[in-house]
């Protein structure tokens, strides 16, 4: 991704993830990822994949990127979408009047190194931002920054003293 050709190269990390995702349900059947290095090499490329995106200028697909690796269901819900427990219901349900991001009602969490989970956090939580969503952003930093993330522990200071207008850095997104 440092080569400049950003869409190629997130294609290339998911393709990568994709064929991990197949090795994990192989290893799964056989009962033999006892460490977890696949799981791990799965989430860094799916973690390189949404640096690219981020980068790209596509924070949407890097939210999903990132939402995958911490599997806890956040995900971008487009203008107009609807939103809710029921979308049938529609005293329930609301439609969305902009690009918001939704969590889902229950969250897992995934065996992931802390390093991991916070790099991930604290990709998303840039890509949160530039979608407009400051308390998801918010939400995200501070996770990450508890977790040790040093960029992340910045990135959520700056938040909270600047608010919206804080516009992300350079460096390990």
């Amino acid at each position: 991704h440092d080569a400049g050709n950003l869409s190629e190269a997130a294609a290339a990390f998911h393709a990568a993830a994709t064929l991990l995702d197949e090795a994990i349900e192989v290893q799964q059947i056989a009962d033999a990822e006892a460490d977890g290095s696949v799981s791990l090499e799965r989430a860094t490329c799916r973690l390189h994949e949404a640096l690219c995106l981020l980068k790209d200028g596509r924070p949407e697909e890097c939210i999903a990127a990132c939402s995958d690796v911490l599997q806890d269901g956040v995900r971008v819900v487009a203008a107009g979408e609807v939103v809710g427990a029921d979308p049938d219901d529609p005293e329930a349900a609301e439609t969305a009047k902009s690009v918001v991001v939704e969590p889902a009602a229950s969250k897992r969490r995934d065996s992931l190194p802390p390093q991991i989970r916070a790099r991930a956090l604290h990709r998303r939580a840039k890509a949160r931002l530039a979608v407009d969503d400051l308390d998801g952003a918010l939400e995200d930093a501070r996770g990450a920054a508890f977790m040790g993330d040093r960029n992340a522990v910045q990135f959520y200071g700056r938040l909270m003293r600047e608010g919206p207008g804080v516009v992300p850095e350079g460096g390990d997104a």
